[in-house]
């Protein structure tokens, strides 16, 4: 099986589902879980994948239910499908006591993951994603929720402004016109093979932002976790980071400046060390 950049990657079938995946390195395990639509390959965008096994990691990223080359069976998606799936995908290599990092969704996976299979948990990051929804999230909730119904999809120009404005700090979109266009030559890389893992995951994006009772179930999560936000994220603010990791029972707190919701990529470095000085430690 190959990825959307033509990279070889394995596969296995977990939960019923297809899942595409990629296990690198030797050591005790960390596990990648990407963002809405994010494919393997952009884990390599700021050398994360690299920077930890150069650490002595052996590291796993996967295209989660819905992203290319991963099967995309039919929605809707929830948080929990996706959480059941990263916990079989590891029980099916054989990984034990894992160290965990989400972006964006990906964070909300780890966080259903770390509650309900606090075996597979050693710790866990949560990167631009950990935190109360905010005014302007339940609006762009909305919003998407009534162009679905309006037109039965989000179109790709849609989806294409939206995460831009919410990718990276608003001054970069006034005045670095060669960076906009990089992102959207990479945004534009095919990660949805049809609109069903599109549908999917927003649905399983939806529905954990209705989730009221979120930041009461951080109280249940035992592993040490670190929260990563960022400046400039609309989605979630370092205000909510905060607020998320007062709950946590073992929670730490970290703010990258200059940064939007996409700092994973435009930001890799920084989140990298956060995350081994972190690993170090636990």
């Amino acid at each position: 099986m190959f990825d959307e950049d033509g990279l070889e990657v394995n596969e296995a079938w977990v939960n019923g589902v297809r899942i595409a995946y990629d296990l690198i390195g030797e050591g005790e395990p960390v596990v990648l879980l990407g963002g809405t639509g994010m494919p393997i390959f952009w884990w390599d965008a700021g050398n994360v994948r690299s920077a930890l096994v150069s650490a002595g990691y052996q590291v796993l990223a996967f295209a989660a239910r819905g992203v290319a080359p991963s099967e995309a069976p039919a929605p809707p998606y929830n948080v929990d499908d996706l959480a059941a799936d990263a916990g079989a995908l590891c029980e099916h290599l054989g990984l034990r006591d894992c160290r965990f990092v989400g972006v964006s969704l990906g964070g909300f996976t780890v966080e259903v993951l770390a509650r309900a299979r606090p075996d597979l948990v050693r710790a866990g990051v949560f990167i631009g994603s950990a935190g109360p929804t905010t005014e302007f999230t339940r609006m762009l909730t909305r919003a998407q929720r009534d162009l679905f119904a309006a037109v039965g999809t989000l179109p790709d120009s849609s989806l294409l402004v939206e995460t831009l404005r919410t990718a990276v700090p608003s001054h970069v979109l006034q005045d670095d016109a060669p960076q906009v266009t990089e992102w959207i030559e990479l945004l534009a890389l095919p990660t949805w093979r049809h609109r069903d893992g599109l549908h999917g995951q927003l649905a399983a994006v939806w529905d954990w932002f209705d989730e009221d009772q979120r930041m009461a179930l951080l109280a249940r999560i035992a592993a040490p976790c670190l929260v990563i936000a960022f400046e400039h994220d609309l989605y979630f603010p370092p205000r909510g980071g905060r607020q998320a990791t007062d709950v946590l029972p073992n929670g730490e707190f970290l703010e990258i400046f200059q940064a939007g919701h996409a700092g994973i990529i435009t930001h890799a470095d920084m989140c990298t060390k956060a995350m081994l000085d972190f690993f170090g430690r636990f």
